[in-house]
């Protein structure tokens, strides 16, 4: 179906105005949005390298400390004084949360955790690498009861310059965290994230949540490896966790000292709170462009308005001109229109022009074909007539002749009166009396009517429903046409058969059907039906359906006529129904 112009010229203008705003915020916000990822890629970057240069500060300071320990601590063999320097040593520095020391005899002379940490510092590399004269740290260890630590292993040295024994501080991973936390408050004023770190094998060896630590596996929860890690450290890349939600910076804690397990510093933010502000940007964009694109719309509807209002002024000057009213031009501001105007004015009267020419040529052609048809139809009853007269002048008289051709005469005269009254009812104007009838009850009396004549030809009349809605026509005129269509269908019968009447019914129309199952007509014979003095009966006038159709035109109603060979005839008589 065929939309309006107005709405068309609408959606067009919304289009050529929306598709720009689009376009501009899709670029703006996608600008935003690599603005956004940029600035936290940079920040979580910057974070992460503070928070591994810290934490590398941190531990070599440690370390630092424990090498001047080595060589100046003043440790003996004498148990006693030895332990009492290094429980004041440990007790000034709290980033230790005790320690362990082991004479150069393998004796354990202190040990802050249960004793089989002792044993599992004896059997460490920690302890050997620290027995050859290297500090060394050892992986996280975790105790039961006690806060996760790891040890920085470094041999003291007597005056001599001889290992006396092995000292192994354990560092308290939260006192580091804190340490680590503090150096990073600028970068989280930035953007809000979080900062953790994870060992080669992932597992997480501080976090400020102490239920994390040696219990998380940064890589089994993100499906990554080592590799990963380590190709995003080489290309300067953020990683996201398996479901899409985080954004992760990596960098490698580098100590200078040899170590039991690499570090590395990952600092983490929510996607969330990286496109936080571009949400914000958003709803602050729909405020400003929701009004703007209202005012658009406006506009577009009142300026597709004023642009189609002659348009419609134009189509409804036509559609009235359709329905039968005088078309009339009127001035527009538009020249398009007024030239529109102008060249229908011209359709208009030359159309008005030719139906003029047609109109007569049709009159003349039917006044032709009804002269023709007449005169062939008198031609015949007068040529009668002359003979017979003829006869009575040449035929000596003789009365029983002459009464036999004087009948003849009279009825070939009543035959001419018959036609000649035949065309006044198709030409003469009929003053119709228009009332409410019960189509029903019409029907009933039609058929008892014809019954009796249907009888001797074997043919059945049937009325197969009742009509639910009243009729609004001349009963007489509408009688006639449904006489004349019943005794046509039974002229046609050449033996026994049907006649079946049904009614269907809308709103404003009733539809009378009747239908036989006679021999039905060719297409030849369907095409000239209700053509003036046109007939297939021997003994027809050609004047009855014609007459018909024209009183159906009377009663503002309709004739249609259907068949076929061997099938029948269908005619439909529609007349207009009580509202």
């Amino acid at each position: 179906m065929p939309g309006r112009l107005q709405n068309r010229l609408l959606f067009y203008s919304l289009i050529i105005s929306i598709v720009p705003i689009v376009c501009i915020g899709f670029t703006f916000f996608h600008n935003q949005k690599l603005l956004l990822e940029n600035q936290a890629k940079s920040t979580l970057k910057t974070a992460s390298y503070h928070a591994a240069d810290t934490t590398n500060m941190f531990i070599e300071e440690r370390i630092n400390d424990l090498n001047y320990l080595s060589h100046n601590s003043g440790v003996t063999n004498n148990k006693a004084e030895s332990l009492k320097i290094l429980d004041e040593y440990v007790r000034l520095k709290p980033v230790y949360s005790g320690y362990t020391y082991v004479s150069n005899e393998e004796e354990i002379w202190r040990e802050t955790y249960p004793s089989e940490m002792g044993k599992a510092f004896l059997e460490s590399e920690s302890f050997s690498r620290a027995m050859n004269g290297h500090c060394f740290l050892s992986k996280v260890y975790t105790v039961d009861d006690e806060k996760p630590f790891f040890w920085i292993s470094a041999p003291i040295y007597t005056e001599n310059e001889e290992i006396a024994g092995i000292f192994a501080p354990s560092f308290d991973i939260f006192y580091l965290w804190e340490q680590v936390a503090s150096k990073l408050e600028l970068e989280k004023e930035k953007l809000p994230y979080t900062a953790f770190v994870i060992n080669q094998d992932g597992w997480i060896v501080t976090h400020q949540n102490e239920q994390d630590i040696m219990n998380r596996n940064f890589f089994k929860e993100n499906a990554l490896t080592k590799e990963h890690i380590n190709n995003a450290i080489a290309k300067r890349q953020l990683l996201e966790s398996k479901d899409g939600k985080s954004l992760y910076a990596i960098n490698p804690i580098e100590i200078t000292e040899m170590a039991e397990e690499e570090w590395y510093i990952v600092t983490s933010t929510e996607k969330e709170v990286v496109y936080a502000p571009l949400r914000d940007l958003f709803i602050r964009y729909l405020f400003i462009s929701t009004p703007i694109l209202c005012a658009i719309i406006a506009a577009a509807y009142y300026m597709t308005k004023i642009i189609i209002k002659p348009v419609e002024v134009m189509v409804e000057r036509v559609e009235k001109y359709s329905r039968g009213e005088r078309f009339s031009r009127t001035e527009s501001a538009y020249h398009e229109i007024n030239v529109l105007n102008r060249a229908f004015q011209s359709m208009v009267e030359a159309i008005e022009q030719r139906e003029k020419e047609l109109l007569r040529t049709e009159k003349l052609k039917y006044v032709g074909q009804l002269a023709a048809g007449v005169a062939h139809e008198i031609r015949n009853p007068i040529t009668t007539i002359r003979g017979f007269f003829q006869l009575l002048k040449d035929h000596p008289y003789d009365e029983k002749v002459f009464r036999n051709y004087i009948d003849i005469i009279i009825e070939e005269l009543n035959r001419m009166n018959g036609i000649v009254g035949e065309l006044l009812n198709l030409s003469k104007p009929y003053q119709l009396v228009v009332k409410e009838h019960n189509i029903n009850e019409l029907m009933d009396e039609i058929i008892l009517l014809q019954r009796g004549e249907l009888h001797k030809k074997d043919i059945q009349i049937v009325r197969e429903n009742e009509c639910d809605k009243l009729i609004c026509t001349d009963r007489n005129r509408l009688y006639q046409v449904i006489i004349n269509v019943i005794q046509n269908s039974r002229d046609a019968f050449q033996k026994e058969g049907s006649i079946r009447i049904s009614f269907e019914s809308t709103n404003d129309k009733v539809r009378i059907i009747i239908k036989d199952n006679g021999p039905g007509m060719p297409k030849g014979v369907l095409s000239k039906i209700g053509t003036p003095f046109y007939t297939t009966k021997e003994h027809g006038t050609g004047l009855g359906i014609a007459t018909s159709m024209k009183i159906m035109e009377e009663l503002e109603g309709s004739f249609e006529i259907t068949s076929k060979i061997g099938k029948g005839t269908r005619i439909v008589l529609t007349v207009p129904a009580k509202k």
